[in-house]
Parts: C-alpha cells; structure tokens; sequence
C-alpha cells in the first residue's frame, strides 16, 4: 500500500514560486519535457509551470523533489519500462459515484502518462475482485489500485493470499503488486486512516496523490479461520467464492456484536452511504443487547526483531459483551476514529472491549 513518505530533502527550501504563487515541494509531482506538474489542493485540479521560467535553485529543488509514481524508478515487469497500473473500479460502491471519482483523479495519473500504463477493470458483481486476485499474473503487474470501500481491497487481498501457490508458500512477499486505494464507498476506514498518516484530509484526491507521490510501505494482514461448529452466513456475505470454513484474510478489522451488527444489517440502507452506519447505530443503540462469548488473548510485547508475543501470557475475559473490535489502523470509518494508537507496520491488533454501558453514553461515543 502507498503511504506517505519524505518527499523533500530537508535541507531543501519548502516552496517555490510558480506561476505568481508559493506551491509546496512536496506538492510538485513530475517534469516533463519544459513543464512542471503540481497540485492546486484549493482547485483540485493539476497544474503546470514553465520549468525554464523559475530560477537555477528553485529547479533543483523541484528536481529533488519530483519522485517516480508509486515509489518505483521502474517496471521490473514490462519490456517498455512503464509501470504497469491496474484500476479496479466497482460501479456500485457507496452512492454508485466510483466512475466519477475516477474522473475526478485521472488528471493525476495523466502528468505520468510517459511512465505509467493503465488499465481500467470495472467489477460486474461481488466477487469479482476476489477472483481477479487469484487469476492475476503477479509477473506482469506493478499496482492495483481500487476504487471503492473497503470491501472491494478486502475481496482483492482475499484473492491474492488464497492463490494455490500463495498458501504453499510459493510466493515472495516482494512478487506481489503494490496496493492502494482511492475512497468511494461508505467507511472508507482504510483511506482515511492513510491520510491521517499523512496529515491529509480524507477524499480521492488525496489518495490518489498519496499513491502516486508516496513510497511502499507494509501492512499487517490477520488471518482468521472459522470452525467447522461456527453458525454464520453461508456463503459469507463478504466473499461469496469463500466457502464456510475456508481461511479469510482481514486488514482492516475484525469486529463482532454492536459494530458487527450495524455493519451487517445497514446493507440494506446502502443508498444512504455512510449515512446508513448512523441510522442503523441508532436504531441498534436504542435496542440495545449484549453478546456472550470468551476474548482470550496475548498482550502486544515489543522485540528487538519486532512483534513477538511469544512470551506473553494468554488473558481470557468472560462475557457477556456489547461489543468487541480489534484494529489494524487508526479508522474503521472515515468518522470511527477509535483506535488511534494502531499503526501499520506493528504486528499487533489494537483492541477495542465495551461491556456494559449506558444508551446516552454510548450514543456519545458514535456521535462524536
């Protein structure tokens, strides 16, 4: 997934002067021919400048500043040396508005257009993206980039990792494409929570130039794998070609009782968008219930090689709940911002546990 990144040596001046106005360095997207690309974030827009037109060390500074897209000097995997981009685009997203959010950033991709390749794939039904993961050929491709919720990268990552040659291990870590995303659903939880690393407000524009301007960088995937006892929707609603007990991969959350519930049962509100979490956690607030079940889990220990729970000791917590959440980032959705201490990269589930609270209190919570 891109993120942010240095973009700017920091000896470097912040700004340049281009076309009578102050554009940050960082805001500098690429050079070609006599013409500087930047962004106008007012606008939303791509600009260009006279690169001869800006003095000797004003066009160093931009030199230093212009990084490759998507953090890669190169294709490894295209004769041309195009970095080969895949847009996977689901129509029916959110409000149906992903077609004009692609749009929208197009504009973006096209100041790369002499090193980027593009392929446009639109989704026709659930399960789509889930089946391209597992047909890609990893060989020929550099980026996938989504256009959707979270749910279309969710299918995606599924896909991939559920490959034959991904569960026999036959895979490198560094085969795969890189990932991104460009909101256009309902939660956009994982779009937000990238540009809440990178200190930007939360929309496509945003993502898209994050993507292009930022470097790779890993995230942590939690695998889950149901019992064969488990009561649950079959197929799961989530990745219809995955079979009741077949493993399933998460990247996002993992989530059951209250928030499990408003997330299942505001399917049917979806032409609201993100709307439809508000209503229905209303309407779950106020009929309220709790869940029984265990939580057995090991503390997150910090190694000198990273995450090692290994010596912890295992903790069980007896039930009834209200709810439980584990998160890999800071946002489940672009207005849940409760686990602000997750980052990417750290090997651990942050964890989230109500167990009895009061309506008001917890009608609060989701407000704000």
């Amino acid at each position: 997934m891109a993120a942010s990144s240095p973009l700017v040596d920091a000896a470097s001046p912040d700004s340049v002067r281009l076309d009578n106005r102050d554009v940050a360095l960082k805001d500098c997207l690429t050079l070609i021919e006599e013409f500087v690309f930047y962004i106008d974030w007012k606008a939303k827009k791509v600009c260009r400048a006279g690169f001869q037109s800006i003095d000797a060390a004003s066009q160093a500074a931009v030199q230093a500043a212009v990084k490759p897209p998507f953090g890669l000097k190169t294709s490894r995997r295209s004769e041309s040396g195009k970095i080969q981009c895949v847009i996977l685009l689901n129509p029916f997203s959110g409000k149906g508005k992903a077609c004009s959010v692609w749009a929208s950033v197009k504009p973006l991709f096209d100041a790369f257009e002499s090193s980027i390749e593009l392929q446009v794939i639109e989704t026709k039904s659930a399960g789509n993206a889930w089946k391209f993961g597992r047909e890609l050929d990893l060989a020929s491709t550099d980026v996938v980039l989504t256009i959707s919720g979270d749910g279309l990268l969710h299918e995606l990552i599924n896909g991939l990792l559920s490959r034959p040659d991904a569960v026999a291990g036959s895979v490198p870590a560094n085969t795969y494409p890189s990932l991104g995303i460009i909101p256009a659903g309902s939660g956009n939880g994982f779009a937000k929570s990238v540009c809440h690393q990178a200190g930007l407000e939360c929309n496509a524009f945003a993502c898209a130039f994050v993507a292009l301007k930022g470097a790779p960088t890993a995230i942590d995937v939690q695998s889950y794998k149901p019992d064969a006892d488990d009561v649950g929707t079959s197929p799961p609603m989530d990745l219809p070609n995955c079979g009741p007990q077949e493993c399933r991969y998460g990247f996002l959350s993992l989530t059951w009782g209250l928030v499990a519930d408003i997330d299942i049962e505001s399917e049917r509100c979806r032409c609201f968008g993100a709307l439809r979490f508000t209503l229905e956690g209303i309407c779950k607030i106020f009929n309220l219930r709790t869940y029984k079940g265990t939580l057995t889990y090991r503390e997150h220990v910090d190694s000198a090689v990273g995450c090692d729970n290994r010596g912890s000791e295992e903790t069980r917590i007896e039930g009834p709940f209200t709810m439980f959440l584990a998160s890999n980032v800071t946002h489940i959705a672009e207005d849940s911002y409760f686990t602000p201490r997750a980052q990417f990269p750290d090997g651990a589930m942050d964890i989230v546990l109500l167990r009895k609270i009061r309506r008001c209190a917890l009608l609060r919570m989701f407000l704000d």
